[in-house]
């Protein structure tokens, strides 16, 4: 009876090792040399090389890594000009659907996350607005980015070693080709929208819901996509509670990393919202923020937004999908 559950805690305590050991470094040697307002840089490095290495493998992570730090800096600068900003994520967006094709897309879609953050609200310096051209501050979040991305896409593959890692299934292209065609479309308006109307806001919530919400194949049923939202709703909102409550920011830390460690345990279960809902509190509780009530609150009702906009997407691919098998069986 006692077996089943020491597995799961040994689970866990290998769960948290591997994050304390891929998260804590970069965040220490970033905390040390720049500003604090750039551990959220290093923290969506953290997330794209770490979840890359765990869901696709080494390579992937590498080439991810790479991805995200040459894109961050163009994403900074572009975020000034709506339309190149939005050419810039539907460019992101096709690459992650393209990889949904081998079914590695959860883990490249952690790009896009970072993407989303750079463009509509790059990390203040102080008191100071982000200087999207200023030549210091796009190195910054270069080397910031970097040191956050290959740092777990290079140790995480060694602590794997000799651990046995799923494989991802593949996709079919019908299921890519609508995959790909959703998150770009959805993905690549919003960005245009948000950075027309709201830049400079967390209005990224609503990217991040869109490119946390949006699946393929099985996964992008109705049910399904009710179940991420929800999650992802809840997550926000019981970090927004716990921000009201946890007044210190190490306090709030070791709770997002507390999320992020249930997220990783979560991630492969078939209740999606959970690991929606730990992911998003993770994301929220270790971004921090000058605010962090208001904002909180903010990012609630951007998350509510996006979760219905991805509703609409899913359901309109879904009646052109039914629609396009209906005249095929007709033939």
């Amino acid at each position: 009876m006692g077996e089943p559950g020491a597995a799961h805690q040994g689970s866990g305590g290998r769960v948290a090792l591997l994050l304390a050991t891929a998260i804590v470094p970069p965040l220490l040697l970033t905390g040390v040399v720049f500003e604090p307002g750039m551990s959220i840089v290093t923290f969506f490095g953290i997330v794209v090389g770490l979840v890359t290495a765990v869901m696709a493998g080494p390579r992937l992570a590498m080439t991810s890594a790479l991805v995200i730090t040459l894109l961050g800096p163009i994403a900074v600068v572009v975020g000034l000009v709506p339309a190149a900003g939005a050419a810039l994520m539907a460019l992101a967006c096709i690459g992650v659907g393209i990889t949904a094709g081998w079914g590695v897309h959860k883990g490249t879609a952690m790009i896009l996350l970072g993407l989303s953050y750079l463009l509509v609200d790059p990390p203040t310096i102080g008191a100071t607005p982000a200087e999207r051209l200023d030549n210091a501050y796009i190195a910054a979040v270069l080397v910031t980015l970097a040191v956050g991305a290959f740092w777990p896409a290079l140790i995480v593959p060694r602590l794997l070693a000799g651990h046995d890692i799923a494989k991802p299934e593949r996709n079919t292209r019908a299921d890519t080709v609508e995959y790909l065609a959703v998150i770009t479309t959805t993905c690549t308006l919003a960005t245009w929208g948000v950075l027309t109307w709201a830049p400079e806001t967390n209005a990224s919530w609503l990217l991040l819901t869109l490119i946390v919400v949006v699946q393929v194949g099985p996964q992008a049923t109705i049910s399904k996509t009710v179940q991420r939202v929800g999650g992802t709703v809840l997550g926000g909102a019981v970090a927004a509670g716990l921000v009201a409550l946890l007044p210190h920011n190490r306090l709030l830390g070791l709770a997002g990393l507390a999320a992020l460690v249930l997220a990783m345990l979560t991630a492969t279960r078939s209740r999606y919202w959970l690991f929606s809902s730990f992911m998003t509190a993770a994301i929220v509780l270790l971004s921090g923020a000058d605010d962090p009530t208001g904002v909180d609150t903010a990012r609630v009702g951007y998350t509510v937004l996006g979760g219905l906009i991805a509703l609409l997407a899913i359901l309109v691919s879904g009646w052109i999908r039914s629609g396009i098998a209906r005249r095929h069986a007709k033939t």
